[in-house]
């Protein structure tokens, strides 16, 4: 009962607030304005991530004042904070790649260096296997890549706030599995928030989530493995739950590097775009999406109690799916073509 009344008033607070800044946003035309990345055709008010991130910050902030967790937990989630802020003063004046690369560089790393110790169980299967010096700069590449990919995936209606309500409570199960409370109430409060923030961003949106929002939940997801836990959610099933935003931004960044292309500029080809840029509409390809994310969601919940073999199964279910998502979009790039 106290996770739902948890999810509940996140999920309210996050409404109220993304209410309040879309309304203002509106009066002092912060909008954001279709270009060569955008999938929509109309200026739209951004900054709905403030809404989102503001109840799971302050989910953590009393966490701390209650005496229910470390006062460690200030480090990660001041860092969270920091990239929130950072990604409002991109979304008002866009800053160069290299200072937001470098500042996600800076608050990854001052989030991993106190992590030391917990590193190997963080890593899970690769605790094991690896030296925590080599897990500490994987770490650390985790985080920023994971920072970065969620704001070029956060690009038609729903799909980031979906992603993160489905992740989020399939990785809030397995914490209260293990026990891992302090993931498990921050986890809870960011699917309250995405609800909040879903009710304002659903097709056809009336706000959009804006880099304070896209890049923060990014970088929290990331830091979920190093919260201050006894026995931590591992970065498997973190991996899993979002594997499909993984994929895709992995997959299209490579793409596009091997062409020669600037992967750093705007564009509309990642494969959650293309069928967009084809005229299939946001809502359908938001069921299909949300329908995936929970199939592999539901994969990171058995992570922790599948058998090696299981586990090979849970690994490989995204990358079909993933497979049989690339198949389709080029069905229908082909039939769009042979129509034209």
């Amino acid at each position: 009962m106290t996770g739902v009344l948890v999810v509940a008033i996140a999920a309210l607070g996050s409404a109220l607030l993304v209410r309040v800044v879309r309304d203002f946003a509106t009066r002092r035309a912060l909008l954001d304005r279709p270009n060569e990345r955008s999938s929509h055709a109309t200026a739209k008010p951004r900054l709905g991530g403030i809404g989102v991130l503001a109840p799971v910050l302050a989910t953590g902030v009393l966490l701390v004042a209650a005496r229910m967790t470390s006062p460690t937990l200030l480090l990660p989630l001041g860092a969270t904070a920091i990239i929130a802020v950072l990604g409002l003063v991109d979304d008002l004046r866009p800053l160069p790649a290299r200072v937001r690369f470098g500042v996600h560089l800076l608050l990854a790393t001052a989030v991993v260096v106190p992590s030391w110790a917990r590193l190997p169980a963080a890593a899970g299967w690769l605790g094991g296997w690896l030296p925590v010096p080599v897990l500490a700069a994987l770490a650390v590449m985790w985080i920023v890549w994971l920072t970065n990919l969620y704001n070029f995936m956060d690009g038609i209606d729903g799909l980031a706030g979906a992603q993160a309500l489905i992740a989020s409570l399939g990785l809030a199960f397995i914490a209260s599995g293990i026990g891992a409370s302090t993931s498990l109430w921050l986890l809870l409060a960011l699917a309250g928030s995405s609800v909040g923030f879903l009710l304002f961003n659903l097709p056809p949106s009336t706000i959009f989530m804006g880099d304070v929002g896209s890049t923060a939940i990014g970088f929290f997801f990331g830091i979920v493995p190093l919260l201050p836990e006894t026995q931590p959610v591992s970065v498997e099933p973190v991996l899993l739950a979002l594997s499909l935003f993984v994929l895709d931004a992995t997959w299209t960044l490579f793409r596009r590097v091997v062409a020669g292309e600037k992967w750093y500029t705007p564009h509309r080809t990642h494969l959650y775009q293309r069928p967009v840029v084809i005229g299939v509409g946001h809502r359908a390809v938001l069921l299909v999406a949300a329908a995936a994310m929970v199939l592999v969601s539901g994969c990171a919940i058995e992570w922790p109690r599948a058998s090696l073999a299981g586990r090979t199964a849970l690994l490989a279910i995204p990358l079909a799916v993933f497979a049989t998502g690339f198949v389709a979009v080029r069905g229908l790039e082909r039939r769009g073509k042979s129509g034209a």
